[in-house]
């Protein structure tokens, strides 16, 4: 399936340490870079604007480079859909999760979804 790593039963990766951490405006640049790796579209425009509202819950994945420098692999989002204005009940939404590919099949998603879903708001 296109946008998603191949699935390798078995296929072990080095254990790498994850932090999850709120977005800020500095992130915005390696999240379209990520997008752009991940063959998909990126908004830096509208990435700014979702760091910055608070109706918003945007987070990065970092982990440690070969050299021991931090770096951005993946990053998600959600939104607050605050008016019930159509059938879906008010909350907050997934907007989206994108892991670099060169770090996928190494639970970075399930680190970023599980941060989603266990904060308080």
């Amino acid at each position: 399936m296109p946008g998603f790593a191949d699935f390798r039963p078995g296929e072990k990766h080095r254990p790498v340490q994850v932090a999850v951490r709120p977005a800020v405006r500095g992130d915005v640049d390696a999240m379209q870079e990520i997008q752009r790796r991940a063959g998909r579209p990126a908004h830096p425009d509208a990435y700014r604007r979702a760091v910055e509202n608070p109706d918003c819950c945007v987070l990065v994945a970092e982990c440690s480079s070969h050299a021991g420098d931090p770096i951005i692999v993946g990053w998600a989002q959600t939104y607050l859909h605050a008016a019930a204005v159509d059938a879906a009940p008010t909350g907050h939404y997934l907007g989206g999760v994108t892991v670099d590919p060169s770090w996928r099949r190494r639970a970075r998603g399930w680190a970023l979804w599980k941060a989603l879903i266990t904060m308080d708001r």
